[in-house]
């Protein structure tokens, strides 16, 4: 399982932004330590819980007249049968009319006005079933179609005017009363409303009449698709919005503007947020002044120096990346935990880590105390590189650790490649080991080191 503070633990598919705070969706089996069962809300401080959360992956989320709704690949939140589409009371999840139980294949959720719609590959909704092809209307109370008639698998909605437009394998547009199909050659996954226009992202889309480029996302003025200048990723855009009066396209791209974020103010391509490397956002919202991001990865990493550990969940603050809960994992794609052992009750990490949760430069080692880390003093001091603690054990009311470094503590101990902590300060032990990494136990009071090198003392 996952230590408490540090983000999310599996991929996020979904992130709305719900009273006052953000709501996570995804594969999430934990969310800062907590069973979540693929659904967390962030408070501002930490992730919590939603009831008993989702026996399946959820891949969309959306918001309609305050309601919080879910989808996904689920058919119940704990005793409380749900097939594949839920709404959020305030304390637990509940049905919405009787669901969508002949679905098997994705679903998702858009809002339109004050009404719920549910896009996807089906041919029916409900129980009694509803005839409905790719999408379904909730109005609050009953299930409808919308006289879509086309084989087309659907994941976003938005609407122009008195004009609904759908996208995902193709472009459709709803004027109230007809359907037109395939308005454009290629698929449109990501589809958002930005200065009166309608913009699609997601896949190539040729070039313009004017022989520009459209790589992954482009303009349409109800006729055919426009260039926005050549934003070219190398990778794909996976989602577009609106945020803070400027189109954001998030996705797996390195080049410029990116990477991973850029802006869009109607004439040119702007970066945003000095870019994540390494990194796969899928899915962002605004609380307040902060864009909550959320992705399916292991670590978010903030390029240049200084780097800061994020797992799957990511807050930008205006100034910098920050982490989401008491901790953020571990810091750069070269640090790792070695082993784990106990000392007073708490847990103890070695490795070669520099950063665990909040605790900057914990050096090689640090305490889990069930709520944060925490620093032991100066940590291990560096050999050559970074300092690394490879095995430890507790020994006559000391955690005694052993690895690859010069001493502990900023030259409190002086012992090469071992030393003890007492609780407050860092101890030598004799002369230390010209062995790196000799392992260590507490036999009856006694402290035994081995080492397959044959040599351990100074």
């Amino acid at each position: 399982s996952d230590f408490a503070g540090r983000g999310l633990e599996g991929s996020v598919h979904s992130v709305v932004a719900w009273n006052g705070g953000a709501v996570y969706a995804g594969e999430i089996p934990y969310a800062s330590g907590v069973q979540v069962n693929n659904v967390a809300r962030w408070n501002g401080t930490q992730f919590v819980p939603m009831g008993a959360g989702f026996n399946g992956r959820v891949l969309s989320l959306a918001v309609v007249a305050g309601t919080l709704y879910a989808s996904g690949d689920f058919t119940a939140s704990g005793a409380t049968a749900l097939p594949n589409v839920a709404r959020w009371s305030g304390s637990q999840w509940l049905p919405v009319g009787s669901g969508a139980p002949d679905v098997t294949n994705d679903l998702y959720l858009a809002a339109d006005g004050s009404d719920l719609l549910l896009l996807g590959s089906f041919t029916q909704v409900g129980n009694p079933p509803v005839a409905a092809a790719s999408i379904a209307r909730w109005n609050g109370s009953q299930w409808s179609s919308l006289g879509h008639s086309y084989g087309s698998s659907l994941q976003s909605a938005v609407r122009l005017g008195s004009t609904l437009y759908v996208g995902g394998s193709s472009l459709d547009a709803f004027d109230g009363v007809n359907w037109s199909y395939d308005l454009i050659s290629n698929s449109a996954p990501s589809l958002a409303v930005f200065q009166g226009s309608l913009y699609v992202a997601g896949s190539y889309y040729g070039q313009d009449a004017q022989g520009a480029e459209m790589d992954g996302i482009a303009r349409w003025n109800g006729n055919e698709l426009f260039s926005l200048g050549g934003i070219v990723p190398d990778g794909f855009i996976r989602q577009i919005q609106v945020d803070n009066g400027q189109l954001l396209a998030i996705g797996d791209f390195a080049s410029v503007p990116g990477p991973n974020f850029a802006y869009w103010d109607g004439n040119q391509w702007t970066g945003a947020f000095g870019g994540l490397v390494l990194a796969s956002p899928v899915a962002a919202a605004r609380v307040g002044s902060e864009l909550l991001v959320g992705g399916g990865l292991n670590l978010f990493f903030q390029s240049g120096a200084g780097l800061v550990g994020l797992r799957n969940a990511a807050r930008w603050t205006g100034s910098g990346w920050a982490g989401m809960g008491p901790g953020s994992g571990l810091t750069d794609d070269s640090s790792y935990v070695q082993g784990l052992g106990t000392y007073q009750g708490k847990l103890a990490a070695v490795g070669s880590m520099r950063r665990l949760g909040d605790q900057p430069d914990v050096r090689g080692v640090a305490l889990w105390d069930g709520v944060a880390w925490t620093r032991l003093g100066a940590g291990l001091d560096e050999a050559f590189g970074n300092p690394t603690g490879k095995f430890m054990t507790e020994w006559n009311g000391k955690l005694v650790v052993s690895g690859y470094f010069q001493g502990a503590g900023g030259g409190q101990a002086q012992s090469e490649n071992v030393a003890a902590w007492n609780g407050s300060s860092w101890e030598s032990l004799a002369g230390g080991f010209t062995s790196q990494g000799a392992r260590l136990a507490n036999l009856n009071g006694q402290l035994i080191a081995a080492s397959g090198a044959g040599v351990l003392g100074n």
